[in-house]
């Protein structure tokens, strides 16, 4: 599966709430993914 959308965020505690928003994603069929990057942390 290709993800159609990128779910991002800034660290893993925001889960609890991305969460619904994928849930909507999956309600329309959208493909998605989830990326966890924060502006404060070395790459």
């Amino acid at each position: 599966m290709e993800a159609k959308v990128a779910v991002i965020m800034g660290s893993d505690s925001d889960l609890d709430i991305m969460v619904e928003a994928v849930k909507v994603l999956n309600d329309f069929g959208v493909d998605w993914e989830i990326l966890v990057s924060s502006a404060h942390r070395s790459p």
